[in-house]
């Protein structure tokens, strides 16, 4: 890369063990690669994981399992689960947010529409972990966690 990219006395920021990301002019280069966004970027300090959400009642509880990131695009698979355990004739449903890397507000838009049916037919909804952080400030956050029933894994939420 030419030294001309760089301002004078600034290092280039360096992004895992030995790749070098330079900036300049809105486009980005790595360790030579052809130019990429920023986007590209930021797409690699946080490659997803695909969400994979799973069910089964345990102990007469419906019990959701979420593996992956779970965002705008994957937030359906959760809701489908959802859906099931609100038909199931369990009182109880645990979604198991322990293995998610990653849930943004459209994955909370589905906890909290869960959590409104789960009430309305006077059941109840436990959200387990233990939490990733960006998961447990996706809650602090939005002042949400209070609003669910949040407990440290799922033996615990299956027994409560």
């Amino acid at each position: 890369m030419p030294p001309d990219c760089l301002a004078p006395g600034h290092d280039p920021p360096r992004v895992g063990k030995s790749r070098h990301v330079h900036a300049y002019s809105g486009r980005t280069v790595i360790s030579g690669s052809p130019a990429t966004t920023t986007r590209d970027i930021l797409s690699l300090m946080h490659a997803p994981t695909p969400a994979v959400v799973t069910h089964a009642v345990e102990d007469q509880v419906f019990v959701i399992r979420v593996t992956g990131s779970l965002d705008h695009e994957s937030a359906a698979l959760l809701e489908e689960a959802c859906a099931l355990a609100e038909s199931h004739d369990a009182r109880r449903t645990v979604v198991d947010l322990s293995l998610t890397d990653f849930a943004d507000s459209t994955v909370l838009h589905v906890l909290l529409g869960a959590q409104r049916a789960h009430h309305r037919r006077q059941g109840k909804l436990l959200v387990a972990g233990p939490f990733q952080a960006v998961v447990r400030r996706l809650f602090e956050v939005t002042g949400t966690a209070d609003y669910f029933t949040l407990v440290d894994n799922v033996p615990s939420a299956v027994r409560e």
